[in-house]
Parts: structure tokens; C-alpha cells; sequence
């Protein structure tokens, strides 16, 4: 005899007592023999389900987790040396974007793979691709020219970097003004676009410019690899620009694609206007920063790890904090509060910067002077043998002084950090007054100057050091865009979204 759920349920109810529980959306019917077993677990079970006391238990377990921001300044959790890490943390350390982009772009760019159809928009193998950001971790660029074949693979570990940063390459500010210049639809208002990226730091910049420059080289092949503008700002869009903020997602996917459209239209016309992006970059041997998988081997590994190495990282990180306030009056200028200022002093010295983010920001100014006058970065010495040769060409000055520095990747770090304050101070009088006082800090003093002759300001050195990171003076804004006579045709075409190769059988992986 066959029964429905119906007749089985009918028979449930009738035959013995049941209990209905419902939780995380399903419900659930408990039958028990008699009437006293059913009351039994009902009141054990209201019982020990308090949901309010349950949430309180659990919130409270939650928030004290410690915060991944702490775990990594203690040295317990680790960014990866490149993948997943801050774009200028990375610049720092490189005094570059890192080696891999480039090498990874010229792959991308070989004859046969940029004709390549689709690319970007055909998605690679996940698996190869962790392979290889694994295999850049460990600084080893060879791995890449396993799969240059594999374009797919090539461009998918490229976006996975720039999807993985810490911060999102077009800042969120900049976007939004960028946005206010789209929705105003002036042509002649267009033409501050390039001031607007120029706000970006020179770490955001310099990737900018590179990976611009990559994608108008694609944008040259279009006829081959069936990949315009658009095709390439849907790929590419929300790889480079993602929000904090979760809210509208569907509004800000549609907006990201039109900002990287603009900016890949804008360039495509002005390609002189590019090389204002560039920064004035000196390459020098890239720093191998371990990336620790476990807790159980950060002892060993510390060990073995160069004290300036763990300098290095340490500086990053607090310059990076700095930076943040680059605009702020008086920076460098102020002084902190002597209590405050001792404190984070001792945590500096112990590489422990988790509760430094949120001091006064003039108080870590003037920590990280004490900081950096204590290293005694430029020794007696180095400073006597440039008073021997001050009256020597630049040149002459940083081939004799630059070798005899030993913390010279230190200084690279604080040099390039000053060149952007200097930027930054509007009248010379601050200029000089900040490259006085750094060169007091960064230079150990009391060097005795008998029988030296020419000049012996210490400062001038400092000024030869920072000649390094100096950046070429922008010229005025380049002719509109509304002086081609093509442009309102071309913008026409771009405002239907629809690009003529999308009726490619191709997944587009954003």
C-alpha cells in the first residue's frame, strides 16, 4: 500500500506526539511516544536556546579577535612579498613598481600572444595562476617564461595582482572627482583629468602609467584581438577600482567601467600626455621580503633576517601612515608631545607599530626623527669625505658618497618619502627649513672640520641625494579634447556601451 506525505504526516499526528523546530530557515518535526517525552524536550530545549543570550555570547567572542591590522604588525601574520601587499609599501622597498609587471606585460606583448582573441576577456587557468603567484613570492620571475605561451594564464596572474592590492589602484577620491567630471559632460572640463591623477601617490602613478601604457598597446592590435576600449574597461574595470563600501554594487560596477573608459579614451588621444604619469624611477636590486606561513616559524626565520631589513618594512609601513597626511600644516615642522612621542619611539625600536596609526600624526613626525637621528644614517665619516669633495659636480658627489653609505636602502626609503613632503611645501622657505632639519637628522654631527675648505653646510648633501627622486616640472595642459573634429563623432559611438566584438563566445571574468 503506497501513502502521500499527506496521509504519512496524517499518521504522525495521529499515532504518536511530535515537536515542530524550526532553525536556519528549515523546519523540523521531532515525534516522541508519549505526551510527557515531548514535554520534556520542549522545556530542555526552550531552555538551552536563549537566541539573545547566544548572539551576546558570540558578538562578544567576535570583537575580541584581534584584528588582522595587529596580527601583522606583530609579525604573526605576514603580507606576501607581492602579491596582496601595498602598492607603496612595494614601491619602497623597489624604489619601483615590482620587476614582475614589467616582465609578465613584455610576455603579454610578444607577437603572438597580443593578437591573441579576446584577451583579457577569455579567463585562465585558477590553479596555474596561484602556481605563479606563489613562484613571485619567492622572487622567481622564471616561472613566468614557463607559460608564455599561456597569454590567458599571463593575463589573469597581471590582474590577480591588481585585484589583490591592499588598496585599490584608482584611489576612491580620485574617482569620484573623475565621476563629477563625467556627469558634468563639458568637454572643456575634461581637460582636468590629468591634474586629477597627478593627486595619486608616485607609487600609484608610476603602475598607472605602465599599465596604461600596456593597454593602448593592446588597444593597437584591436583589429586582431577583438578587444576596444570598452571590452578592455569591462575586463578592467573593477580590478582597479573597488570600493570599501558594499552598497551599490551593480551602480559603482557600471561606473568603474566608464572611468577607465574615459581615462583609455583620453590617453588614446593625448599619448604625449603619458609620460607626465612616469615617474623618475632609479632601479636598484629589489629587496626579498620572507613571507611566513605559520607562526611556528617566524622565530627561526627573524633570526636569520637582516636587522635593516626588518628596518626597511618597519619604516614602510609608518612612512606609508605619513603619507596619508602629506597636506597636513606644519608637517615635520611640529613638535609632539614629549610622553607620547618616547612611547612610540620604544615601539619603533621593538617593530611594533599596531597602536601608532592612531596617534597624532605630528607626534609620529617627531618620533620617527628622533627615530632616524639615533640610526645616525650618514656616519662621520661618509660626512667628511663629503666635505673633500662638495665642490665636485653632482654627479661626482653621489658615485664617491652613495657606496660608502651602509644603510643606503634605509636612506632610499627616507629620501624618497622627503622628495614627496618637499613637493608638497608650497614656499622655498619650507623647503629649506625641511632639508635643514633633515639633514641635521640624517647626517651624525660634530665632524670635525679643520684643515677642510668649501662649503659645510651638510644640507647641501642632502640636497644632492634628493637630486635622485627629483621629477620633471609638468608644462601647461595639452590642446582639449574638443579640438578634434572627430571627438563628438567618436564619443557618440562609445556612448551606445556596445562594443562590435561582443558577440564573441567568450566569458568575461571581471
Amino acid at each position: 500500500m503506497k501513502y502521500t506525505l499527506k496521509d504519512i504526516e496524517r499518521f504522525v499526528e495521529e499515532t504518536s506526539k511530535t515537536f515542530c523546530i524550526d532553525t536556519f530557515g528549515k523546519k523540523y518535526r521531532i515525534c516522541f511516544d508519549s505526551e510527557k517525552q515531548a514535554r520534556q524536550f520542549k522545556s530542555e530545549f526552550e531552555r538551552n536556546t536563549n537566541v539573545e543570550k547566544t548572539t551576546g555570547i558570540l558578538t562578544k567572542f567576535f570583537k575580541k579577535r584581534v584584528s588582522k591590522e595587529i596580527l601583522e604588525n606583530k609579525g604573526i601574520f605576514r603580507n606576501e612579498a607581492v602579491y596582496g601587499n601595498s602598492l607603496e609599501v612595494l614601491y619602497m622597498v623597489y624604489n619601483d613598481i615590482p620587476e614582475f609587471i614589467y616582465e609578465i606585460i613584455r610576455l603579454i606583448e610578444l607577437p603572438e600572444n597580443i593578437k591573441s582573441q579576446g584577451l583579457y576577456r577569455t579567463p585562465g587557468n585558477l590553479a596555474t595562476m596561484q602556481k605563479i603567484r606563489l613562484e613571485i613570492d619567492k622572487n622567481n620571475l622564471a616561472i613566468l617564461r614557463q607559460y608564455e605561451k599561456d597569454v590567458d594564464v599571463l593575463a589573469g596572474a597581471l590582474k590577480l595582482f591588481f585585484r589583490e592590492m591592499k588598496e585599490p589602484l584608482l584611489l576612491e577620491g580620485i574617482v569620484d572627482k573623475i565621476l563629477r567630471i563625467l556627469k558634468k559632460n563639458n568637454l572643456a572640463d575634461r581637460e582636468a583629468l590629468r591634474p586629477i591623477l597627478g593627486e595619486l601617490p608616485a607609487a600609484h602613478k608610476q603602475a598607472l602609467y605602465v599599465l596604461i601604457t600596456h593597454l593602448l598597446t593592446i588597444l593597437d592590435y584591436k583589429s586582431e584581438n577583438k578587444m576596444d576600449a570598452y571590452n578592455l574597461s569591462v575586463c578592467w574595470g573593477q580590478t582597479v577600482i573597488f570600493y570599501s563600501d558594499s552598497k551599490d554594487l551593480l551602480q559603482k560596477s557600471s561606473e568603474a567601467v566608464s572611468v577607465l573608459e574615459f581615462i583609455l579614451n583620453y590617453y588614446n588621444e593625448h599619448r604625449d600626455a603619458l609620460k607626465y604619469l612616469q615617474q623618475n624611477v632609479k632601479k636598484t636590486e629589489p629587496t626579498k621580503i620572507q613571507r611566513h606561513d605559520s607562526k611556528d616559524s617566524i622565530g627561526s626565520n627573524d633570526k636569520k633576517k637582516d636587522k635593516e631589513d626588518q628596518i626597511c618594512c618597519m619604516l614602510s609601513n609608518l612612512l606609508v601612515e605619513v603619507h596619508k597626511h602629506i597636506k597636513e600644516n606644519g608637517l615635520y615642522f611640529k613638535n609632539g608631545s614629549t610622553t607620547k612621542v618616547e612611547k612610540i619611539v620604544k615601539r619603533m625600536k621593538k617593530f611594533k607599530l599596531e597602536k601608532v596609526r592612531g596617534e597624532n600624526i605630528h607626534d609620529i613626525t617627531d618620533a620617527l626623527k628622533r627615530y632616524l637621528k639615533e640610526m645616525k644614517i650618514i656616519n662621520k665619516s661618509v660626512c667628511k669625505d663629503y666635505y673633500e669633495i662638495c665642490e665636485r659636480e653632482e654627479k661626482d658627489i653621489l658615485e664617491t658618497i652613495l657606496p660608502k653609505i651602509e644603510k643606503r636602502r634605509t636612506l632610499d626609503l627616507i629620501l624618497k618619502h622627503i622628495a614627496e613632503v618637499c613637493k608638497e611645501k608650497k614656499s622655498p622657505e619650507d623647503k629649506e627649513k625641511l632639508l635643514d632639519s633633515m639633514s641635521k637628522i640624517l647626517c651624525e654631527q660634530n665632524v670635525s672640520k679643520s684643515d677642510i675648505s668649501g662649503p659645510r653646510d651638510l644640507k647641501n648633501l642632502i640636497k644632492v641625494l634628493l637630486s635622485k627622486y627629483q621629477v620633471p616640472e609638468q608644462p601647461d595642459l595639452i590642446k582639449g579634447l574638443e579640438s578634434n573634429p572627430n571627438y563628438l563623432r567618436q564619443k557618440e559611438e562609445r556612448e551606445r556601451q556596445k562594443s562590435m566584438y561582443d558577440n564573441l563566445d567568450y566569458e568575461t571574468k571581471l
